[in-house]
């Protein structure tokens, strides 16, 4: 699956989805195995998941490109 990515979105956009590694060991070990989550380590999912998208979202808005 890396190699895929790596080949359809390229090392930049690819290397930031190594941010969501936190996040999701968090929510599975919440979910399959019962841990205690705080409401502040889901409101921290919040500027990760806005970083990523920043990073991996289009060069541009249509309305602003000339």
């Amino acid at each position: 699956m890396w190699f895929h990515l790596l080949k359809t979105s390229g090392a930049t956009a690819a290397s930031a989805y190594y941010f969501l590694m936190p996040p999701l060991g968090m929510l599975f070990g919440w979910f399959l195995l019962g841990e205690q989550v705080a409401p502040t380590d889901l409101a921290g999912i919040i500027p990760v998941a806005l970083g990523i998208y920043l990073v991996t979202r289009p060069e541009g808005l249509p309305i602003l490109q000339q």
